[in-house]
């Protein structure tokens, strides 16, 4: 034994542990950093050949094979870097024989000790090399994943038919044995069969394959792709064999696919499908027309070869990614034509799944609509400066509003009150000259001028109400409330949490009085209600929110493209909120207003 050889200290390993060593099966060695053994099991022994006093002055390099050399140090390296290792080899035993043994090996154990244990599995594959060279006689006649076999002579006569025969052709084994091979095919193919069957003659042991058809026992016709070969010299065969299976499924299946890749090529709209990771697999015609390039040069290629520089992020981000999370996807994307041209398409993607329901590409179809896109954004900057005239038409009808009930009130009014001054002046002088009927044509001109005065101040707080300007949103608010409670039979509620001065009102206050307006207005018209409450107030986001409840019937949904809707709808969106309209059938109605707000600043403050 080398010096540097020993046994592992009895105090390092356990009594049981020692007797397991002893008495185990298997090879167990146990070897130190440059692999030579420091101690064995008996098993290891007898495996090798050696006794145990010969075997610890020997290294794993000394029991392998001169091929098996680089193999095993290859071996002895991942076992250190790693810990662990498994793996077939080749031995050589002390008298010269070679044997195969499976090893699992495990770094170590304990500090610069390695464990080995070896099963010697060489009756094993020596019995594996006569199975697999039985199952090779075997094919010779049965062949791989065939159905059925026929076995034939020279003369085409038929001296053998599996079982499986019958599924295959609707006949027995016993009704085609002693018949000539080819007796059903399918006129079409009888000359190939019989050309093929004389080439077949004078090429021993060269396996033919082709296809044909038969016609069943039902009357139909099957599609069978056989392998026959000429073992008429084997002395294990002596017979033509052929061997078959049934393909008509796959025929059919061939068939349609034939016809959907057709289909497929005429739709005018791009039909691209790829892998998991967005390899394109096919491109139809359509892809072609729309996209400029041929299926040669898009098939193996990346879709974001389909990008400009700028969106290379697209297809992993909105695309291919989006997919895969939800099974199908829809989306709109720029994509670059073979001219450099960029147009916009829209994609209807799913996701393609084997039988077992996991994901083996992606389908997508994809039609253009740079057309519809730029009609679309030509019609949101139509909109856009529509509602820019809309709210400046409101503008300056709420502005020419004012000036007339300005003029009404202060023209009109203070002519009025000129007159009832001079009728109260000529009133006077009539006490010193009675005349009755001259005094009562008088008062009713009093009275007639005090009634004018009435429908100028209601015209004029119509047309634009004083108390807006004055007193604010909430003040205007809540006295519109009072007037429909006064001049109906409505029950009427206002609250607001809001202060005018917290928050900078001077672009919304018309808007949402004129909303609250025409909101009481259909109230009071249709809503066959007995209440109505009004309410104002801030959310947390920044928003004032008008709302405007009714206990009524409820809005039919035809009136929800009232001209008195559209009008509230469009005062919301042109303070850059929006108008909702809650309503059941005999639940009542709900007028939502929400519009953004600011605190005022110091300059507004001043």
């Amino acid at each position: 034994m080398p010096a540097d050889s020993r046994p592992i200290p009895t105090s390092e390993l356990s009594l049981l542990e020692r007797a397991l060593f002893r008495e185990a099966l298997d090879a167990i060695l146990l070897m130190d950093d440059d692999a030579r053994f420091i101690d064995a099991n008996p098993a290891g022994c007898e495996l090798f050949g050696y006794e145990r006093e010969e075997l610890v002055r020997l290294s794993a390099w000394d029991v392998l094979p001169p091929e098996g050399q680089d193999e095993g140090r290859q071996a002895w390296s991942d076992l250190i870097a790693r810990g662990q290792h498994s793996g077939e080899y080749k031995l050589r035993r002390k008298d010269g024989a070679i044997r195969i043994v499976e090893c699992r090996a495990v770094a170590h154990i304990v500090p610069g000790v390695h464990l080995s244990v070896l099963r010697d599995i060489t009756s094993r594959k020596q019995a594996e090399r006569a199975l697999h060279k039985n199952e090779r006689r075997v094919r010779k006649i049965l062949g791989r994943g065939w159905e059925g076999i026929l076995l034939s002579d020279a003369d085409r006569t038929i001296r053998y038919a599996s079982p499986s025969i019958e599924r295959i052709s609707g006949r027995t084994p016993a009704q085609i044995v002693g018949r000539p091979i080819g007796e059903q095919l399918h006129p079409d193919d009888r000359e190939t069969h019989e050309r093929l069957f004389e080439e077949l003659l004078a090429m021993p042991h060269v396996p033919v394959t082709f296809e044909f058809r038969i016609r069943h026992e039902d009357g139909t016709w099957r599609w069978l792709e056989a392998e026959r070969t000429n073992l008429l010299h084997d002395p294990d065969v002596r017979a033509i064999v052929s061997n078959f299976r049934d393909i008509t499924a796959r025929k059919v299946a061939e068939q349609t696919l034939r016809q959907q890749a057709q289909v497929l090529e005429q739709v005018s709209e791009s039909i691209i499908s790829t892998d998991m990771d967005g390899i394109i697999r096919t491109w139809n015609k359509g892809a072609e027309r729309l996209l400029g390039y041929t299926a040669e040069e898009a098939i193996g290629r990346h879709t974001s070869f389909l990008y400009a520089a700028e969106d290379q992020h697209v297809p992993q981000r909105d695309v291919i990614q989006p997919l895969k999370d939800k099974g199908t996807h829809e989306a709109e994307v720029w994509a670059q034509c073979k001219s450099g041209e960029r147009r916009r398409f829209h994609l209807s993607l799913t996701l393609l799944r084997d039988d077992g329901g996991a994901p083996t590409g992606m389908v997508g179809y994809a039609f253009d609509v740079t057309d519809r896109f730029q009609t679309e954004l030509a019609l949101r900057e139509s909109e856009r400066q529509l509602r820019e005239l809309t709210g400046r038409l409101q503008s300056l009808r709420e502005e020419e509003r004012r000036r007339i009930a300005r003029e009404i009130h202060d023209d009109l009014g203070q002519s009025l009150t000129a007159l009832k001054m001079n009728l109260a002046w000529l009133s006077g002088r009539m006490r010193t000259w009675a005349n009755e009927q001259v005094a009562r044509r008088i008062q009713d001109m009093s009275t007639l001028i005090d009634a004018t005065l009435g429908s100028v101040r209601r015209i004029a707080s119509e047309l634009r109400p004083g108390i807006l300007d004055e007193l604010g949103l909430n003040a205007a608010i809540d006295w519109q409330v009072k007037e429909v409670e006064r001049l109906t039979d409505l029950k009427t509620e206002f609250w607001s949490s809001v202060d005018d001065a917290d928050l900078d009102l001077r672009e919304c206050s018309t808007p949402l009085f004129r909303i609250c307006q025409e909101a009481l207005t259909n109230v009071v018209r249709h809503a066959k209600a007995t209440r109505v409450g009004v309410s104002l107030t801030d959310d947390p986001d920044g928003h004032l929110v008008l709302e405007i409840r009714d206990d009524g019937v409820g809005m039919s949904a035809g009136r929800s493209d009232s001209l008195g809707l559209v009008s509230m709808k469009e005062r919301a969106i042109g303070c850059g909120g929006r108008l909702e309209i809650l309503t059941e059938p005999g639940q009542g109605t709900l007028v939502r207003a929400r519009i953004p707000v600011r605190a005022p600043t110091h300059s507004d403050a001043v």
